[in-house]
């Protein structure tokens, strides 16, 4: 985990620390705890990757891209590096396995009918 990462992206969108812990729904002294710790939930890096408006996954990746259009962080073409990234992905992989499975009995009821 990368901490300097979510005051660098934090940064780069003019966000300030005060501010992205009121829009996380943190305390300041919570953030900076958690930073001084080496510890910081699952839960709280969603809610801050939520108030920067970036996936979670970037806060562990070494490399993260912005799109000079919409100035939207994407995930770089090598995330997979990431562990944290590998399991993410997996668990969406399975999703969309199960909703085509769904997808698939549901057609299948439809042209019975």
């Amino acid at each position: 985990m990368n901490y300097s990462k979510i005051k660098s992206i934090a940064e780069e969108k003019k966000i300030s620390i005060r501010e992205l812990c009121k829009n996380a729904g943190l305390t300041e002294q919570g953030y900076y705890n958690n930073i001084k710790t080496n510890s910081m939930k699952v839960e709280t890096l969603e809610k801050i990757a939520e108030a920067l408006r970036v996936p979670v996954h970037l806060f562990f990746s070494d490399e993260y891209i912005i799109t000079k259009k919409d100035n939207i962080k994407e995930e770089p073409a090598e995330y997979t590096k990431c562990s944290e990234c590998k399991r993410y992905k997996k668990m969406v992989d399975i999703l969309i396995d199960e909703l085509n499975e769904c997808k698939s009995k549901l057609d299948a009821k439809k042209q019975k009918k």
